[in-house]
């Protein structure tokens, strides 16, 4: 849980130093989405992304997945492989 909360918090940042902490209180107060319910709501969580970010959330998807298996190369977690084929499907859609 703790690889991909940082993998979430450090790819938001991509945005600029603060733009993460922004994000996680949009993603509580706005969709219901609490950070620490992020792993264990994989569907919601890209809902989430598509909503806010169109075609370029399946970018941050990969980027997350990338940077947790980076972390531990064998984590294989049902909110890795739900993000990872979602964004691949919408790779290969565009």
């Amino acid at each position: 849980m703790k690889e991909i909360m940082n993998a979430v918090t450090d790819t938001f940042s991509i945005f600029g130093p603060n733009t993460s902490k922004v994000l996680m209180f949009h993603l509580e107060n706005q969709f219901g989405l609490k950070p620490e319910d992020i792993p264990d709501k994989p569907e919601h969580f890209h809902a989430i992304l598509q909503q806010l970010f169109g075609n370029y959330a399946s970018s941050l998807e990969l980027a997350i997945c990338k940077q947790v298996r980076s972390s531990n190369p064998s984590h294989n977690s049902e909110f890795v492989r739900f993000l990872e084929h979602h964004a691949l499907q919408e790779v290969k859609a565009a």
